[in-house]
């Protein structure tokens, strides 16, 4: 999970609204439309959803900045498309009728407490999903609660949820894609959003001065058009139907180095110095592997062959041989960790080994790099969450997204991940909310307001240092642990 700081008077007055419109609906004149929201009186919230920041995008092609006309009275009441995606969440949202998805799916939700109207920060939720699926109008992802807590606590701040485009359609690529332009189009749908918000966010009460970017770390079609002579053109007029089957191909859609968006590989980036020099926040959960790893690694050689192979990892052969020497097949220190020699011969007879390289190569040595890189000019807080989810039995450990339901304090029991309604997990919710806010707020998550406990350290070089996130005692660690296998894989260029 990363947390980034990135850093014109109103337009007459619309002179006639709707009846249906009630008279304490919130409205907000922007230059593309007045949009009318609404008060959610529990919550003392005025939310705005489903407001366009791009027009419907032409398929596999940049977006462009949402157009409309000042005078046009828009509603903002309820979330909008949501952008096509491929997985387990996906289905079951759109089963639940919770979500509809549509190519017109490219845009974002303000949500602001009722009666702040200028001058507050803002945090921005980008959603996860490895590049492959996700969308705003997941419950999860409700950020009301977050923004009760920013009030409760002294420090309002305005939430803001963005979807971009995921799958095929947000990163397809080939010869055509990448001779057109046309590349990591999710990426530039973000970016696309972030520039929105900057033109925007001050009609809604936010400073555009003090935007927090928070996120969470995201058969073939092109046979469709075989033989054409402008393979690209001929996707695009595809039936969205038979298009959206064609790419639902797995794991398979990632951003790219097209030396144009992502001009070099990241780790290049971080080594050189060549990123944006802003305070970050970042953090990652204790057994990430278990989410990323997989079931049947049985000998050295599966291991090798697994890492070397996947798309995921961009590892060589040779890489994965030496990844291997340093993380030994001692059940012991393996993941889940803290589970002693307790082993799952069922997933594989490495499955511990092997997850415990998954998650470092995934998460915690690119949370290590760039904490340590930042740290050289930049305040960073960085943290490691340790609290297993309260009504989670399928696995054993904290994996992925765990620290996801605590972060927005969402106490809600209907969400695909519930927080559940354990008192030390809410707690443990509401300390996490607070600290988000505090960091939105203030630069620094010990401004939370909340009594006995630990301060977060900055993150040194001279001296690294992790927050513990637990729902009994969190404590600050050093950043020392599987140091060696770790600062072997920063090494790799990918």
């Amino acid at each position: 999970m990363l947390f980034q700081r990135v850093v014109g008077p109103l337009t007459a007055a619309v002179c006639l609204i709707h009846t249906a419109l009630s008279i304490s609906d919130p409205t907000v004149q922007i230059p593309t439309g007045a949009y009318v929201g609404r008060y959610i009186p529990e919550f003392k919230q005025d939310v705005f959803l489903g407001v366009p920041y791009a027009d419907k995008p032409v398929r596999f092609t940049p977006a462009k900045l949402a157009t409309g006309r000042a005078e046009v009275v828009k509603a903002a009441k309820g979330y909008g498309y949501s952008c096509p995606g491929y997985g387990s969440d996906t289905t079951n949202l759109v089963a639940a009728g919770t979500i509809t998805i549509n190519e017109d799916c490219l845009n974002l939700n303000v949500i602001r407490p009722s009666g702040e109207k200028s001058g507050l920060p803002v945090l921005v939720w980008i959603y996860g999903g490895g590049w492959q699926q996700g969308q705003t109008a997941d419950p999860r992802y409700n950020m009301s609660y977050i923004i009760q807590q920013s009030v409760e606590m002294g420090k309002p701040v305005i939430g803001v949820s963005l979807n971009y485009r995921t799958g095929g359609f947000g990163f397809l690529f080939g010869k055509d894609i990448m001779n057109s332009g046309n590349t990591n189009l999710g990426l530039r749908d973000q970016r696309l959003a972030l520039e929105w918000i900057q033109q925007n966010i001050k009609a809604f009460g936010g400073d555009p001065r003090k935007v927090t970017v928070w996120g969470e770390p995201s058969s073939n079609p092109a046979e469709l058009c075989y033989n054409t002579t402008d393979t690209l053109e001929c996707l695009r007029a595809v039936p969205y139907d038979k298009i959206y089957t064609a790419m639902d191909a797995g794991y398979e859609w990632f951003a790219v180095v097209d030396g144009q968006f992502v001009t070099q590989w990241p780790v290049k980036n971080i080594k050189e110095k060549k990123f944006l020099k802003v305070p970050i926040l970042i953090g990652s959960n204790t057994d990430e592997g278990i989410s990323f790893g997989v079931a049947g690694v049985n000998t050295d050689a599966q291991a090798i062959e697994q890492l070397s192979k996947s798309k995921r990892w961009v590892v060589t052969p040779f890489q994965a041989e030496n990844i291997l020497a340093l993380y030994p097949n001692d059940p012991v220190v393996g993941s889940p960790y803290g589970t002693g020699s307790t082993t799952w011969p069922s997933l594989g007879l490495q499955y511990k080994r092997y997850s415990s390289i998954a998650g470092d190569l995934t998460m915690d040595a690119p949370r290590r790099l760039m904490a340590t890189a930042y740290a050289a000019s930049e305040k960073v807080y960085s943290f490691r969450f340790d609290t297993p989810m309260k009504n989670s039995t399928t696995k054993i450990g904290v994996g992925h997204f765990s620290e996801i339901p605590h972060v927005f304090s969402n106490p809600d029991p209907t969400t695909l991940t519930p927080l559940g309604n354990d008192p030390s997990h809410l707690a443990l919710g509401h300390l996490m909310a607070r600290m988000w806010v505090s960091f939105a707020a203030d630069l620094n998550p010990n401004n939370h307001n909340v009594k006995g406990i630990a301060e977060w350290p900055a993150y040194k070089q001279s001296s690294p240092k992790n927050f513990v996130f637990r729902n009994d005692t969190s404590y600050v660690e050093d950043d020392t642990y599987r140091k060696e296998g770790m600062d072997y894989i920063n090494t790799i260029l990918r």
